[in-house]
């Protein structure tokens, strides 16, 4: 087993993680960015960009331009620095994007899951 695929099987025993994406960065053309794999709990698998559902389509239309975006106003803020980790939450989910050279890693997280155990995930 690779580094890659013990890595994606140790993020998918986490509690809440509903999908784990790996998309490929496309630094001239927004429309190749291409799905490389998808994998949720129940189902694992390699999947061409067309082949997967719609909002895997979306994640992997979405994500890069996000990256891009964030990337640029962390320049703008220091020139020295660079985007390492992004963390977007949501009321029902929390993605977790990682940037690479030509890769974006996104963990996609149920928040629902916290919410079943006892004094967590809740209001105040």
């Amino acid at each position: 087993m690779s580094e890659i695929d013990n890595t994606i099987s140790r993020i998918n025993t986490y509690e809440g993680v509903e999908r784990i994406l790996i998309i490929k960065s496309s630094e001239h053309d927004d429309s190749q960015n291409v799905l490389v794999r998808s994998q949720s709990k129940n189902n694992k698998k390699e999947v061409n960009y067309k082949d997967e559902s719609e909002d895997a389509q979306s994640f992997a239309k979405h994500i890069p331009q996000i990256g891009k975006e964030a990337r640029s106003m962390i320049r703008q803020l220091d020139p020295k620095n660079d985007l390492k980790f992004l963390r977007i939450r949501t009321d029902g989910h929390e993605i977790l994007i990682s940037p690479d050279k030509d890769y974006y890693l996104c963990v996609v997280q149920n928040l629902e899951a916290d919410k079943s155990k006892p004094g967590e995930g809740e209001k105040k």
